[in-house]
Formats: C-alpha cells, sequence, structure tokens
C-alpha cells in the first residue's frame, strides 16, 4: 500500500551569462516558482483536487545552471490512501512525462508539443479513442493535423500550465540565456531555445477539451437557403430551428454546381450530421456538418398520410 508518490528530474540553463554556475536571484526566484506552479496546475487538471504536489529542490547542479527537483504527491484527505493501477490517478513521474520533463516524454509530452505548434493557435481540439486527441490547427489556410495523448491535449487547452510553461521559459528572453534542457544518462534534450520562446507565450483565450466521440446524426432538413459561396454554409431548418450547416459532401456539391440537382421550394435534404463544438475568445461555438447527402426528397416525391 501505497500513500506516497515522489520523483526526480533536473533542468538546466544554459548561456554565457551563467558560466561559472552564477544565476541572478531576480531570474532564479520567479522560474523556481514557475516550476512549482506548473507542477501544482498539472496535477490538478490531470487529477483533481483528490491529489497534492509538493516541490522542493534537491540541489544546484555544477555546470551550466542546473536545478534539481523533487517531486511529493500525496493525497489530500485520508479517505483514499494509496494509489493503485487502473484508478486513473497520473502519479508524479507520469505527469512529468506528460509534461515532457521527463526522459519518458520527451518526444511526446507538452513541451514537445509546445515546440511543434510552433507558436500556432490549435483552432480544434477533438477527442479520439484510446486516450488520445487529434489537434487541428490552421494558419495561412495551412492546416496540420497532431494526433497526441489526451491528457497532453488537456495540458495544452488549459490556461495556467500555459501561463506556467511560460514562466519556465521566461529566463531565456534574458540577454546571456540561451536555452533550457532535459539531462540524463543518454542524452541532452533541449526544451527551449532564445529563439523559440514566442512558441510558449500562451493564446488570448483558452481552448476546451471537448468531447467528439458520438457518432453523426441522421437528420431530415428543409432548405432555407443554399450558398454557393467557398464555405459552402447552407441554411436549413428542421421544421422548429434554422442552423447554418456547411456541406462537404463533394460528389454532391459537383453535382449542385453542374446542375445537376435542381432544388424547389418544400424539398428535403437527408444528411449524415455532424456537431463540432469549440471554446472561443467569444464562448462556446456550436458548428454543424454534413459530410454526406443522404437522399434528396423532392416535394413532389413526399407522400403525406389523411390526417382524421
Amino acid at each position: 500500500m501505497q500513500d506516497m508518490s515522489t520523483a526526480d528530474f533536473s533542468i538546466f540553463y544554459d548561456g554565457e551569462a551563467l558560466r561559472g554556475s552564477r544565476m541572478e536571484v531576480r531570474e532564479l526566484a520567479p522560474a523556481l516558482l514557475a516550476v512549482s506552479e506548473l507542477l501544482e496546475r498539472a496535477n490538478t487538471v490531470l487529477n483533481g483536487d483528490e491529489l497534492t504536489v509538493r516541490v522542493s529542490i534537491k540541489a544546484f547542479e555544477a555546470g551550466c545552471f542546473g536545478i534539481s527537483f523533487e517531486v511529493v504527491q500525496s493525497f489530500a484527505n485520508q479517505v483514499a490512501t494509496f494509489f493503485k493501477p487502473g484508478t486513473g490517478t497520473r502519479e508524479a513521474l507520469e505527469i512529468l512525462g506528460l509534461l515532457g520533463i521527463a526522459p519518458a516524454g520527451v518526444c511526446t509530452g507538452l513541451f514537445w508539443l509546445l515546440n511543434k505548434a510552433k507558436g500556432r493557435k490549435a483552432t480544434r481540439i477533438k477527442s479520439q479513442p484510446n486516450n488520445t486527441a487529434e489537434i487541428t490547427f490552421d494558419q495561412n489556410g495551412q492546416i496540420e493535423k497532431i494526433i497526441v495523448n489526451g491528457d497532453v491535449a488537456a495540458l495544452f487547452a488549459n490556461t495556467s500550465v500555459r501561463k506556467a510553461v511560460d514562466k519556465v521559459v521566461e529566463p531565456l528572453r534574458t540577454e546571456g540565456i540561451d536555452s533550457l534542457y532535459l539531462e540524463n544518462q543518454e542524452a541532452r534534450t533541449p526544451l527551449a531555445e532564445k529563439q523559440t520562446t514566442e512558441y510558449f507565450t500562451p493564446p488570448d483565450f483558452e481552448p476546451v477539451l471537448l468531447n467528439e466521440d458520438e457518432q453523426p446524426q441522421v437528420r431530415f432538413f428543409s432548405i432555407v437557403s443554399l450558398s454557393f459561396k467557398e464555405d459552402n454554409k447552407w441554411r436549413l431548418t428542421d421544421g422548429s430551428t434554422p442552423i447554418n450547416v456547411k456541406i462537404t459532401d463533394k460528389k454532391f456539391l459537383q453535382d449542385v454546381n453542374e446542375n445537376r440537382i435542381n432544388f424547389a421550394k418544400g424539398d428535403t435534404l437527408k444528411v449524415n450530421l455532424k456537431t463540432i463544438q469549440m471554446q472561443t475568445k467569444d464562448g462556446l461555438k456550436t458548428e454543424y456538418e454534413a459530410d454526406k447527402i443522404l437522399d434528396h426528397i423532392k416535394r413532389d416525391r413526399q407522400r403525406y398520410l389523411p390526417v382524421e
């Protein structure tokens, strides 16, 4: 039975200003507090309030400027008193890996993802099977989708975590401090460089991880108005509420554009409807997408039963 989880890690700042293993207090103190805040925030995101984290300095490493930390994770109360597999608890070493400040997470953790994103904002975070998530980046029409661990995506989407990471990187914005890296017996792994500090600036708003595992629904809609603009958003109604639906069925759109399909008032579309929700700076936004038009039911094909 175990009521505590511990892990050690070391990070190193490097640059001409640090030769002789010296670092000004005004640079060091905020960085130390930021590391502690980062672990605390990450623990809250992954484990809620059930577990607490305490971060201590073990030693200052010689050469460049290295700081060794110990993370001690324990239960906040006496009701739950042990860690065990299958409970969903993220232990101290696992949290370090998800952040990317442990060897196991240098190519999959949060620091890796932020370097991969290169400062781009995510336009969509979509949960996938097996605790993974698909993050979509769209910059000037160049779309890239990255599959990551679902917990890493949750850390990426959390404003408090992102702000803490930025504070850890802040010393690199000082003249003479050029890099932050993780070192173990196998290799030295860069976490951030002076020229990439903008990658770690938190976004203006917090993207929210939403569950989009639901299958598309088959729905019937009447056409309110058609759109032949680039976004192909049609105004449809289910009889009570009009909505804007993005039509992405390429064959259907081609048939419409080439006049192989004609529409009349009262026609009905049978569609495969996706509901997509995302958080924007203005609040929650819901979008609808019809990736398949299953049938175009003309008014003269519709049959009505007599009402008695």
